[in-house]
């Protein structure tokens, strides 16, 4: 049985990375959609602060439950990670 995690990068890794390869960019995030239940983010990396356009950008949602009691800062955290994949 293969491993699914295999060649998986943390979110954390890959942060460490994109500060590596652009130490003067940015990453933007914004709560596109909120209503107590479900959250949507949207996170832009821009290589660097001055760019006016993100070179990448992706979403995420979480809804919250009684495992996941910190939907936004998941969503958040999943969004940057999409982002930076």
């Amino acid at each position: 049985m293969p491993n699914q995690l295999e060649g998986y990068e943390s979110v954390a890794e890959r942060l460490e990375k994109f500060w590596n390869m652009y130490p003067a960019g940015r990453i933007s995030s914004e709560i596109v959609y909120q209503d107590g239940q479900r959250y949507i983010v949207k996170s832009d990396l821009y290589r660097d602060i001055n760019d006016l356009i993100p070179f990448a950008t992706d979403f995420a949602e979480e809804i919250r439950t009684s495992a996941n009691r910190f939907p936004l800062e998941n969503a958040s955290t999943s969004s940057i990670g999409r982002s930076l994949h």
